[in-house]
């Protein structure tokens, strides 16, 4: 557990070692006391044991406040999930969890159970077998750990711990703007001055039809000037080149580019010659051509290119009206876990490898380009419709769960 964030633990944050008061404006106060098993630890094994001791419920004769549908577990105590994401919702609020204390959030929840059963049994079975009317408790914590060795409770929590992460993190991102974005000056001079590590690719996206199968885009070409500056300054700075990827085939909303043989030119091809005509060596240019939207750049830009050949660190390239849209998806589309490794900075995937729980390990920078080429009022109007295009990403990234 040494990746684990640690600190000083409680030990034992039962209910019955809270308190709980109501002041002026109905404000409510807690607190925990009885520190007798306070000790030094994974920080997370404080979070899972608040939870086996604050959200199961009775069901049945005995309880059942809670609705079926908000139940996990067929056994007498069974764990209310509504109660799981209140408290989730409320401590992610002063501590987020980290993606490694997510992953092993229902572990240490059965680690925690298993502790304070054996612990009950112990002490009134054989330290205290005086104390009868507490011979048994041990064993409402045996129902709760038959309960989260069911696959489909275990499914739902990890599903709630996942959306509270992301509901905290859009919301994180809302209060700030979104990602931190610079420009690409300041990208290069970190590089040169030591201040930022070397980037694996730069992901130059993609912004409409080129004008000819041997021209640009304005700002589109402003982009790929960028990833050649960057990519000088990486080189300059003593670190190996980064790959260049260039990202499109199209768009939707107007008609395929078509050579003088009538066959379609993708956008990418058009970014790459671009590049390829001002001195990027062919080795390190590469397209992504089956994408006609900015949601698809950044999903094959990952399953086509990153997570197959292992890249991590990322400086994705756009006009200053895009980047706002563009970071969402792309932080979106980065951080989703991969379905069938375990994606490790710094590693490749293991041939053979068995499907579990992937926490992905991308680190994604933003520079934006100036929006040369277009009119004031064109940048006006696509800068609108980009920002409510952004407001809806997060709004979906939000509500949509989690694929396993």
């Amino acid at each position: 557990s040494a990746e684990l964030p640690q600190g000083i633990l409680h030990g034992d944050p039962f209910l019955d070692n809270a308190l709980a008061a109501v002041g002026p404006g109905r404000k409510v106060s807690v607190c925990l006391v009885d520190f007798e098993d306070a000790c030094a630890g994974p920080l997370v094994f404080d979070v899972a044991c608040c939870i086996i001791g604050s959200c199961f419920v009775k069901t049945g004769a005995e309880g059942g406040a809670a609705q079926a549908g908000e139940l996990g577990g067929a056994s007498k105590d069974a764990l209310d999930m509504s109660r799981l994401a209140a408290f989730l919702r409320g401590y992610c609020r002063v501590r987020p969890l980290t993606p490694e204390e997510r992953e092993k959030l229902v572990v240490f929840m059965r680690a925690a159970l298993l502790c304070n059963c054996a612990w009950r049994f112990a002490n009134f079975n054989i330290d205290h077998p005086e104390i009868a009317e507490c011979k048994n408790a041990h064993v409402e914590l045996q129902e709760r750990i038959g309960c989260l060795l069911d696959p489909a409770t275990t499914a739902r929590v990890e599903s709630i711990v996942d959306r509270t992460a992301r509901a905290e993190e859009a919301a994180k991102e809302a209060e700030a703007g979104g990602p931190p974005v610079i420009s690409p000056g300041e990208v290069c001079a970190a590089l040169r001055q030591g201040a930022c590590a070397p980037w694996d690719a730069l992901l130059v996206l993609g912004g409409g039809v080129p004008p000819a199968v041997d021209r640009q885009l304005r700002f589109v070409a402003n982009r790929c000037d960028a990833a050649l500056a960057v990519r000088a300054a990486q080189v300059e700075s003593g670190h190996g080149a980064p790959k260049i990827l260039c990202l499109s085939a199209g768009t939707a909303h107007a008609p395929q580019l078509l050579s003088p043989a009538g066959l379609p030119v993708w956008e990418a091809t058009v970014s790459a010659a671009h590049l390829l005509a001002r001195g990027a060596p062919a080795g390190e240019v590469l397209v992504e051509t089956t994408s006609y939207d900015t949601i698809g750049n950044a999903f094959f830009a990952r399953t086509c290119h990153a997570d197959l050949v292992g890249w991590r660190r990322l400086l994705v390239i756009t006009s200053a009206f895009h980047m706002d849209r563009s970071a969402a998806i792309f932080d979106w589309v980065f951080k989703l876990p991969h379905p069938s490794y375990h994606a490790v900075a710094g590693s490749s995937p293991s041939p053979g490898s068995s499907p579990g729980p992937a926490k992905a390990a991308y680190e994604l920078g933003y520079a934006a380009t100036p929006d040369e080429g277009l009119s004031g009022a064109g940048v006006e109007a696509r800068a609108a419709r980009e920002a409510k295009s952004a407001k809806t990403v997060r709004e979906v990234r939000l509500h949509t769960p989690p694929r396993r």
